[in-house]
This record gives C-alpha cells, sequence and structure tokens, in this order.
C-alpha cells in the first residue's frame, strides 16, 4: 500500500520513492506500539490519497526505487457483505481492561483485531493476556462511550454487555476504539457492571426518541438519515410495535427475508425505548452492507442514496406481493385521458409492490419526452418516493457579515451583501467600503467561531471559500483599522466561570451542595453522583470549586503604527484600553495611575493555551504587566487576550458585556436566497438529453437526444425532497462541486402548485385546492464534494407516539398507526448529531440554508 507520493517524482512517468507518514495516524500508532500495527488517519481517500497494491508489487517498488519513508502498512483481505472481498483499511483496536474487587481497575492492554475475528479468538487472547484458564468464568463490558481515560469517567460511563457467543468481533457490536472491561470468577456472574453501586443500573425511562447514534466510522450520513426516519412517526409505530411482522414477506428474492426490517425494528425500539442516551447502530449497518456491499465499509456516502436503499430494502421485507407478475410499462396514446392512464399505471405498480412504505413514500411523477426527429411524444407516469430537485445556478453568492467600526460609539453594522460568484474577497471588501465609506485598506475580514477568529482572509481568496450566514459555523466579521494603522493586534475576550457542574463541567444551575455552598452541579444526578469525590475538599477554604475559561464576545481586531520597540506593557495596556472602552461595561477607574480591571495575556487561537511557553508548561498565557516599560514580544499569529477573571485580586472582577456580543443577523440574509419554488420549477423544465442518456425512439428505431420535462403528478403521505447540491463532472462522475447556495424553506408547504394531477390515482379522490404539509425534519451537509459531516435536525408528536408504543400491543398500534401523525407544529426541534443530542429553535432550522441537503414534509390534510 502506497502512501503520498514523494516529492522526488519524476516527469517521465516512473514514481519516485514512496512515503506512508503522510496517511498515518500518529497517535493511534503510538498507543499500539509493540505490536507492529500501524493505523491509518480515517479522512484519507483511496486513489487520492494512497493507492492499494499487493504484497509482491510492493516489493518491486521498492527495489527498484527504495524503501522511502515511514512503516509499511500492510492490511488484509476479509469477506465483507454477501462474500464480497476487500481490504480492510481501518481494523478494530480495542482497549482491554481487567478489573478485580481488590485491585479495582487494572493498566490498559489495546489490541488490533480484523472486524470479522471469531468471538472465541479474542476471548481465547484475553485468557491467555490475563493468565487465566479455559475453566474460569469470564464477562466481558463494552462502553457505549469513546473510550474514557480516568478511572471516574469508566465507573461513570455506560455499558453492556459482549455476547461471548456471537460469531464474530462485529456481531458482538465492538466498535473501534471501544473499551471493553473483562472481570473473572464470580465477577462474571454479576447481572451488572461489578463497579458499580447496588442499585444504580436501574432502568430508566425510555429515550423517546431523543437517543443519539454512535458514529462507527464514517457513519454520519447513516446516522443522520435513520434519525430523521425515526422521527417519522407512521413508520416508527409499524415497526417498532411489531406490527411489521405479519407482513415480512421471506420469498421475495429482492430483500433480505426480514433481517433488516427486523434490524430497523430493533433500532427505532432502542431509540425510542431504550434507557441509553447514544445506540450504536452495528447490526443494522452489518445488514445494509449484505443488501448494498456499498455501505458494508467505513466510507463517507450520500445519505440521499443511503435513504433509498434502505426505503427499498425496508419495502422489499414487508412487500405484501409474494408472487410479482411480469408488467408492462404504459405509455398514452391518443385519445386516452391522463388521468385514467395515471390510474392504471398505480394500479400496475401496486401489483409488484404493496407495502406501509409505499403507502408512506411513494408518488407519481408524469413524463414527458419528445423526439427530436420525428416529433414523438412519450408520456408516461413513473412512481418515485423522493422528489429529486436542482438548485437553479443565479450566479451570485450572497454573504451576511457584521461591520465592527473602530470608534467604540458607532454601532456594528449587519449587511448582506450580493457580489457574483466568480468574484473574490477583494471585491467583497471593495463594496463594503462603497457602503460604509471606510478606506478598503483598512478593512480586515475574517471568521468568527465560537468567539474565537479562526482566520482572516486575503483579497484573493474565493468568495466560495468564505463561510455563509446561517447555521452553526462560523460567522463572517469585519473590522475597522484605525487609519494610519501598519499593524494589527487580534484581541479575545476571555473570563472564568466557576458556576460550573462538578460531576461533568457542563454549565451548572442554580443547585449547589448545601454545605460549603460553593460547589454547583447540572443535574441532581451529577451532585449524588459526585459527593464521595466532593466530600472529601467540601468546606475546605483553600480548595476553590471547580472552574472553567470561557472566550465569549466577538474578538476584535485592533489597528496601530507602533513599531516593535515601542510596543511596551504600558503601550499594549493603552492601545487595547482606547479600543475597548465603551465596549465593557467597566472602565479602567483610574487609568494608568492604577491597576486596570483585567489582565493582557498571550495566547494562541484558542484563547486558552500560551503562545509562548511550551505545551508541557500548561501555561494558560504569559500575562504582560500594565505598568512594564519593557518591549513585549507577541508571537506571530497569536492573540492577545483581555483575561477579566484572572488569579490575582485585580483581575477577579466579572464584567457582564465585556465586549460586543454581536451576532450574525439572519434576518438581513434571509429571503435572498433560492426558494424552495425555484428549485421545483427547474426540476419541471424541459431539458435535452446529453449524449450518455438517449431516449429510444420507436418510431425512429434508434436513441436521440430527446427533450425530456417531469412534474408532480400526485402527492405521497410523506415528501422527501433531495436538493441536488453535488454536481458531478464527466461521464465518470468522480469529479465534481458542491452547490452551497442557500435555498429558503418554511415550516409549512402547500404542495398544490406544484402537483399538475387533479385526482388521486390510488383511491379516485379529487385533490384538495390547499395541500398543506408541515416540515418534521432535514438532513444537513457540511463540507465539500469529497468530505464532510452530516447533521439531522427532526422533531416528531413524541407524546402520542410514546404511549402507542408504550402499548407493546401489536393490534392496539396498527389500529392507530394514523392517529399519531398529529400535526407536529407544537413540538420541540432538536439536533441530532451523531450520539449528541440537543435542543434548537425553529429559527436555527430555517437558517441553516446553505446546509440543507434533505427535507422530511408531513401531509396535514
Amino acid at each position: 500500500m502506497l502512501g503520498a507520493p514523494a516529492d522526488e517524482a519524476v516527469d517521465d512517468g516512473v514514481p519516485g520513492v514512496a512515503e506512508t507518514v503522510p496517511v498515518i495516524d500518529e497517535v493511534t500508532t503510538a498507543m499500539t506500539a509493540g505490536s507492529g500495527f500501524v493505523a491509518m488517519r480515517k479522512d484519507v481517500r483511496e486513489k487520492v490519497d494512497f493507492e492499494v497494491i499487493p504484497e509482491a508489487a510492493w516489493r518491486m517498488l521498492q527495489e527498484a526505487h527504495g524503501d522511502g519513508s515511514g512503516p509499511e502498512l500492510c492490511r488484509k483481505v476479509v469477506a465483507r457483505g454477501s462474500g464480497n472481498l476487500g481490504v480492510e483499511l481501518h481494523p478494530l483496536v480495542l482497549h482491554l481492561i481487567s478489573y478485580t474487587s481488590r485491585n479495582g481497575f487494572g493498566p490498559r492492554t489495546l489490541v488490533v483485531r480484523p472486524r470479522e475475528c471469531a468471538m472465541a479468538d479474542l476471548v481465547g487472547d484475553v485468557r491467555a493476556v490475563f493468565g487465566w484458564s479455559s475453566e474460569t468464568p469470564l464477562a466481558m463490558w463494552r462502553s457505549d462511550e469513546a473510550a474514557p481515560t480516568s478511572e471516574t469517567a469508566m465507573q461513570r460511563a455506560e455499558y453492556t454487555r459482549v455476547a461471548l457467543k456471537a460469531a464474530t468481533l462485529d456481531d458482538a457490536e465492538l466498535l473501534d476504539g471501544a473499551l471493553v472491561v473483562v472481570v473473572s470468577g464470580p465477577l462474571a456472574e454479576s447481572g451488572q457492571p461489578p463497579w458499580r453501586a447496588a442499585g444504580t443500573g436501574a432502568t430508566v425511562e425510555g429515550r423517546a426518541g431523543l437517543a443519539g447514534l454512535r458514529n462507527l466510522g464514517n457513519t454520519c450520513f447513516m446516522n443522520a438519515t435513520l434519525q430523521a426516519l425515526s422521527n417519522t412517526p407512521q413508520l416508527v409505530a409499524y415497526f417498532a410495535s411489531g406490527a411489521f411482522v405479519r407482513d415480512v414477506n421471506v420469498e421475495n428474492k429482492l430483500g433480505t427475508g426480514g433481517a433488516l426490517a427486523a434490524a430497523w425494528a430493533d433500532l427505532v425500539r432502542e431509540l425510542w425505548l431504550g434507557p441509553k442516551a447514544s445506540v450504536a447502530p452495528s447490526k443494522f449497518k452489518r445488514v445494509l452492507g449484505q443488501l448494498a456491499p456499498q455501505f458494508s465499509d467505513f466510507k463517507q456516502q450520500d445519505a440521499h442514496e443511503l435513504f433509498s436503499f434502505v426505503l427499498d430494502g425496508l419495502h422489499e421485507d414487508v412487500n405484501l406481493v409474494t408472487d410479482k407478475p411480469v408488467t408492462e410499462k404504459l405509455e398514452l396514446e391518443d385519445g386516452q385521458d391522463e388521468a385514467w392512464l395515471a390510474g392504471e399505471s398505480w394500479a400496475t405498480h401496486l401489483q409488484r409492490n404493496k407495502s406501509a412504505v409505499v403507502d408512506l413514500f411513494h408518488f407519481q411523477l408524469k413524463s414527458t419526452v419528445v423526439c427530436p426527429q420525428c416529433e414523438r411524444v412519450s408520456v408516461t407516469f413513473d412512481p418515485a418516493c423522493a422528489l429529486s430537485v436542482p438548485l437553479p445556478s443565479s450566479g451570485k453568492a450572497r454573504i451576511g457579515l457584521t461591520m465592527v467600526f473602530a470608534s467604540a460609539t458607532s454601532p456594528p453594522l449587519k449587511a448582506c451583501l450580493e457580489l457574483d460568484a466568480e468574484c473574490n474577497v477583494g471585491h467583497l471588501r471593495h463594496q463594503l467600503a462603497c457602503l460604509t465609506g471606510v478606506p478598503s485598506g483598512q478593512i480586515v475580514i475574517g471568521a468568527v467561531d465560537d468567539s474565537r477568529l479562526g482566520s482572516t482572509f486575503g483579497n484573493k481568496k474565493a468568495l466560495s471559500k468564505v463561510p455563509r450566514a446561517g447555521g452553526d459555523g462560523p460567522s463572517v466579521v469585519a473590522w475597522e483599522l484605525a487609519p494610519g494603522s501598519s499593524r494589527a493586534l487580534y484581541v479575545l475576550f476571555r473570563r472564568r466561570d466557576t458556576r460550573v457542574c462538578g460531576g461533568c463541567s457542563a454549565p451548572a444551575t442554580r443547585l449547589r451542595c448545601k454545605q460549603c455552598k460553593v460547589q454547583y452541579y447540572c443535574s441532581r444526578e451529577h451532585q449524588v453522583a459526585d459527593w464521595k469525590y466532593h466530600k472529601k475538599r467540601c468546606g475546605v477554604a483553600s480548595t476553590p470549586p471547580r472552574a472553567r475559561m470561557v472566550i465569549f464576545g466577538t474578538p476584535l481586531v485592533i489597528g496601530h503604527d507602533l513599531a516593535a520597540p515601542q510596543l511596551t506593557g504600558r503601550a499594549l495596556y493603552a492601545t487595547i484600553e482606547a479600543a475597548i472602552a465603551g465596549r465593557v461595561s467597566k472602565a479602567w477607574a483610574n487609568g494608568p495611575s492604577s491597576p486596570p480591571p483585567y489582565l493582557l495575556r498571550l495566547c494562541d487561537a484558542d484563547g486558552i493555551s500560551c503562545a509562548v511557553c511550551e505545551p508541557e508548561a500548561r501555561c494558560r498565557g504569559c500575562a504582560v504587566a500594565w505598568d512594564a516599560d519593557e518591549p513585549v514580544a507577541v508571537p506571530k499569529r497569536a492573540r492577545v487576550v483581555v483575561d477579566f477573571g484572572g488569579d490575582d485580586g485585580g483581575s477577579s472582577v466579572l464584567l457582564g458585556a465585556a465586549a460586543p456580543a454581536v451576532e450574525i443577523d439572519e434576518s438581513a440574509a434571509r429571503g435572498t436566497g433560492i426558494t424552495l419554488g425555484e428549485c421545483v420549477a427547474q426540476f419541471e423544465a424541459s431539458e435535452v438529453l446529453d449524449e450518455h442518456n438517449e431516449w429510444y425512439c420507436s418510431v425512429c428505431a434508434q436513441h436521440q437526444q430527446a427533450t425530456l420535462q417531469m412534474k408532480m403528478w400526485s402527492a405521497p403521505r410523506v415528501l422527501v425532497v433531495h436538493l441536488k447540491r453535488f454536481r458531478r463532472r464527466g461521464w465518470t462522475g468522480f469529479f465534481g462541486t458542491k452547490v452551497t447556495d442557500a435555498v429558503d424553506f418554511d415550516e409549512t408547504l402547500d404542495l398544490r402548485p406544484f402537483v399538475a394531477g387533479d385526482v388521486d390515482p390510488g383511491t379516485g379522490e379529487p385533490f384538495p385546492a390547499s395541500m398543506p404539509y408541515v416540515l418534521y425534519a432535514v438532513v444537513n451537509h457540511m463540507g465539500n464534494m469529497y468530505s464532510g459531516h452530516y447533521t439531522a435536525y427532526a422533531r416528531s408528536p413524541r407524546a402520542n407516539l410514546s404511549q402507542v408504543l408504550a402499548e407493546r400491543d401489536a393490534d392496539a398500534t396498527a389500529a392507530r398507526i394514523g392517529e399519531v401523525a398529529s400535526d407536529p407544529c407544537h413540538e420541540q426541534w432538536w439536533l441530532y448529531n451523531d450520539s449528541t443530542v440537543s435542543r434548537v429553535s425553529a429559527a436555527r432550522v430555517l437558517s441553516d440554508r446553505s446546509h440543507a441537503y434533505m427535507l422530511f414534509y408531513m401531509r396535514a390534510w
């Protein structure tokens, strides 16, 4: 296996020496030192960053061109899915720890095993490592969280007992990087982790759909899609209640014999009825990989493609048609009525496809094809489970930003500027200068994320690489430099937050220890769990409560003209004070004659680590003396941190608003993006088929580049709109770009203007004048064509659905499936980010317009 090509490669087509260093995961490799295993980074791509070649070819390259740099990366060929062979690039790395009643947790041992390794082999290896005989009872507990490092974290983590009789490690749901605690003897007979106190393992109430899905390795695309589907109430009720069992079609060769349906049912039961905060969907992924081998590995895939495969697989598993007849595609003939043909086409579709999935998601598209040669018109009606719409190219880039002026008396300006998509930051700076009257040479533009200044943009940076307004990514901020400035200081604001939970370090509520009244907590459960640690220091005045440093407010870029010898401590404080005076809630009372109410520290870009000291020193930023006359050397790319919560008396004052807390105003940019209606109109527009997708004309008896027009003919119960953000180039489709234009969508959608049919082809009833739908889930994609991250927003009628699922009666649930689809307008929105689930506002969902990739709407009529 080759790494990135070395720099000394020649131009005559002969490769140079190979180097593996750029693709090595140095952290994991160091952790497994001594085992001979070399871990690969999971963000590298085959055929782009590395090539996989046989060992014999590797030896030939070594002999011809030298060894190169870095160790050898050896991988084995393993069987996947339905017997397909593939190279396992990322085998499992397991953290093994033994536990005994006397010594507690032992030292950590890392083992590397193939995912298809037999479970019996791992058990034998564990006995050999810890010196246990084959007769000694043995049990393993795996952590459902990322491998914790401290003993306290290990005790508080959630654990699941490992099935030692499973065939393989994959069947036992052991994940890469998992912590596996091994116990032996009488401890192996315990029904719960033996290090847990009695009573702490009691089952809690179900998560009601608010459980996260663990990332198994580049599986965020699957997690986001499954979370959107798991908030489709009719689908969840049908599978989680067991009502699907009577419909399983074990004879359908296009399905999995019910395996995928059963795996999906188990997964949604865990998400809705289980006690865990996060669930590992390894069983579902394994079954899906057998149905679609492209999903059997751990490469990033497309969420819409996965959605189509999952929906089709579930449909075939519960398809009520056991003997599919041979049917022909119907085409409109002269004198025939379109509505009649649509009904006949739908009836033909139901002859082969009849399931709960069809009832929920399927609808009809009308296809009109015109031959350019003989002008023959072909009209057909085709089923679909999602509406894939293109994004019309406006040729414009819209950047929402905030302008912070040099004078504190001038309020920040929030604006949304529209430029040609081919423009760069220089054009943006010029347009901003025309808008504000500030010379373009005095404007600095950068990205702010989590109150930190990530980077500033040069004039040649393309606008396509500048963050757009909306979502949870960086915001664009522009700063005015004072006239005559030749240099700039990058300033962050920091304070110490003492109201931090003693159990998890999260922001605490008013709940605190009743004895010392010093330590705060975020919940009663964390207070109880932390007592055995806190009681040792409770009431000890010399021990301060747990605290954390918080970067807050909006950073400043301050211009000055002081050369290095002139930038003394006094001058630095004077420059900072002149810029922040009027922006903070408490001023420097007596000026230069007394210490200021803050300290200036030199930190890295994170605002926490020191920019001067080595990391081993654990310094949180070297302080600059306010009355020093010696020059201050500010390292390149360092941040000057205004610390309002330092360790000595002068800096112990916490200010309520120590910086202009400016946030991007999404309303300034909202309404300027592409509308969802424009995307549907682009879908319905006529297009000429290219040479790779020609249509066969029966009259001309040859393939033609015909004109195609598609329209929605009917309306499903659940409408999934797929925004085609990925545009591929070339007939292979390997290269392409992602369209990041914002798409305006709302919580409600009237589908009637987009439906060409007047009568439901299934029931024959006329469509109403208004066809309202309610948004209940959104799948987002952040990143580019080749890499990125998926998340999901979702909401559903949790109270109704939880009540139905709690009945555990398939008959009762089947009768009430229609009731659980009540209007979810008043339900809380949630962000599903792999294993993390958090509350978000509806405004946040609607503002994330540049990342929206799939929209899920539920019929409300």
